[in-house]
């Protein structure tokens, strides 16, 4: 079973940060009066906004999982092709747990798939990285259970 996360949606995300940055940046750069207006408060979340969106969009990743019958590999590639890999081989995990993310109150609760090691580790596969499915839980439900037959832990 192979899972990848959607680099799309998260690019989109940081373009848009990028673009809310720079407008708040043109419309609220100071005038040079003192003391400051509250445009400068705009310009100054404008450069924090913009940052953050920069980062982002140079930091991004994209993730691959792979759950076989040896275990599961995890594979981190970055911006730029810094990549790396994960693997924990089958010995090692203990279960597979799902993880939530967000307020159930909202209606926005996003989940992830979580190994859980022998060791009292817990890796998540997919971190914050979009993907197909993670708003269901079902879906996600279903995910789990088929990738703990592949890896022989039981129904």
């Amino acid at each position: 079973m192979v899972l990848e996360s959607q680099r799309a949606p998260m690019t989109l995300l940081q373009l848009a940060a990028l673009a809310v940055g720079a407008l708040l940046l043109v419309l609220g750069r100071p005038q040079g009066t003192w003391p400051p207006t509250p445009g400068t408060a705009g310009f100054l979340l404008g450069a924090l906004v913009f940052g953050l969106g920069a980062v982002a969009l140079l930091l991004g990743e994209a993730r691959r999982v792979e759950v076989g019958p040896a275990g599961v590999r995890l594979v981190v590639t970055w911006r730029g092709g810094r990549v790396r890999r994960v693997d924990i081989p089958v010995a090692d995990i203990r279960d597979l747990a799902l993880s939530g993310l967000g307020d159930a109150t909202d209606g926005t609760r996003a989940y992830d798939l979580v190994v859980l090691c022998r060791d009292g580790r817990e890796v998540h596969l997919f971190g914050g990285c979009a993907f197909e499915g993670r708003l269901d839980r079902d879906r996600l439900e279903g995910l789990r259970q088929e990738a703990r037959q592949i890896l022989g832990l039981g129904a």
